[in-house]
């Protein structure tokens, strides 16, 4: 008998990251997960904290410019 994998979808996966949250980003050109990006923005979260490994990028510029950053 084979058990079907689980897998969230990204709007899943980012309802698990609450307001106020400490996100580490990696650097643009380690395979950033844009679709998380924008599954954050569209669900409008705020006041995240970016733990930048080792420079912010794309993805932070999105966030912070989308007002999701404390």
């Amino acid at each position: 008998m084979t058990e079907r994998a689980n897998y969230l979808s990204v709007e899943d996966l980012v309802a698990r990251i609450a307001d106020g949250a400490l996100l580490a980003i990696p650097a643009n050109e380690s395979g950033v997960a844009m679709a998380a990006t924008r599954a954050l923005i569209r669900r409008g979260v705020k006041d995240l904290r970016l733990l930048t490994v080792p420079v912010s990028g794309i993805q932070a510029d999105l966030l912070i410019g989308a007002d999701a950053v404390a």
